[in-house]
């Protein structure tokens, strides 16, 4: 499943066997970007790993499903998108994630990774999808959180703030019937 949008293309990422592969040349640069999205956002390299200190979450897992995406401009890994699906029971629940270098923000990049995370997850009867995204502290105004506890940033950029999470089975916009 690719997606494309102009210069943009959306493709599952080759996950190697081992990081010396012959095939992991993509795999190293998703870590490299990935740890360039993290520098961005924190301001240091804390995040940062290896790709060999990451390759063995990408390997196979009887507990879940993992999908994951290279984005690329123009052939170049700008980020990445990815979704995991817990194999318990009938979970209805997906996490996801969506990561683009700041150079590549506000230009849909982001909102078309977004519709193939969210039109996967449906295809997998999956109607909860959750996330996580770093909130550093920035001066200006604030947004507090609706449980009255703690309060983040009101920024339009660092951690791309994605309020927008759906619950289909709670909400007027329904994840299609399978």
């Amino acid at each position: 499943m690719s997606t494309r949008t102009t210069d943009i293309t959306i493709t599952p990422l080759t996950i190697p066997t081992s990081v010396d592969s012959a095939d992991a040349g993509d795999f190293l640069e998703m870590v490299r970007v990935r740890n360039l999205v993290y520098r961005e956002i924190d301001g240091d390299d804390d995040g940062a790993y290896t790709p060999a200190e990451l390759l063995p979450h990408y390997g196979e897992d009887p507990n879940e499903i993992r999908f994951i995406w290279a984005i690329r401009r123009d052939g170049e890994i700008i980020g990445r998108a990815g979704l995991d699906l817990p194999l318990e029971g009938d979970s209805k629940i997906a996490y996801w994630l969506v990561e683009i270098l700041r150079e590549h923000h506000g230009q849909g990049i982001g909102t078309t990774a977004y519709e193939l995370v969210e039109r996967t997850a449906r295809e997998h009867g999956r109607t909860v999808l959750q996330s996580w995204a770093a909130h550093p502290d920035a001066p200006g105004r604030r947004l507090a959180a609706p449980t009255g506890y703690g309060e983040i940033p009101r920024t339009t950029r660092p951690g791309s703030t994605y309020a927008t999470v759906t619950d289909w089975s709670r909400s007027s916009a329904r994840a299609p019937s399978t």
